[in-house]
């Protein structure tokens, strides 16, 4: 009867450590500006930068919170057509793709809490059409992403800050350094 007792108490115990959330430490925190066209900081923000593959894949997962001005940038190291999710997120997010010069190619603004559904320039247009047939579906997700292709504009960093806080940024502002 004790040992049964006494798995019990390890099984509780165990599934309520596996249970907790994953929240992430904050990491490394950069000053960061979008800068339009005529060289005018349109927007300052400190950025935690998730430059791994574990710090990536936890994210902003699991945060109550992030400050006014705060967000993370996702550096993947390579170009691609990246998407992201809301996966166990619980604050609404704005997401900016930007390429490798670390130029605005798309902005998916407020995107809610727990959306499992993917967030990428191609994912976003097509999810804003209504189409016929799955054949015209597939058509235009080969066109979005040759396009995409064709121009420069795969994604290299991912930029997420609170709902609403994109607003002042626009297409081709450059996130630079500003430390």
């Amino acid at each position: 009867m004790r040992k049964i007792l006494a798995l019990a108490v390890l099984l509780f115990a165990f599934s309520a450590v596996a249970s907790v959330p994953e929240v992430q430490a904050p990491l490394k925190t950069q000053r960061m500006g979008f800068v339009d066209d005529l060289g005018i900081t349109v927007a300052v923000f400190n950025l935690e930068v998730a430059d791994t593959e574990e710090t990536r894949r936890i994210g902003l997962m699991n945060r109550t919170a992030l400050d006014p001005w705060g967000g993370m940038m996702f550096d993947f190291g390579a170009e691609d057509h990246f998407a992201m999710w809301m996966k166990n997120t619980l604050i609404p997010l704005d997401m900016i793709f930007l390429n490798f010069k670390r130029e605005v190619i798309f902005i998916a603004p407020n995107r809610q809490p727990g959306d499992l559904s993917h967030v990428s320039p191609c994912h976003v247009l097509l999810e804003e059409h209504d189409f016929v047939s799955a054949e015209a579906r597939d058509n235009f997700w080969n066109e979005c992403v040759a396009g995409y292709e064709s121009d420069g504009h795969l994604t290299r960093y991912v930029v997420e800050l609170n709902a609403g806080a994109s607003k002042k940024i626009s297409l081709y502002d450059v996130l630079k350094n500003m430390d």
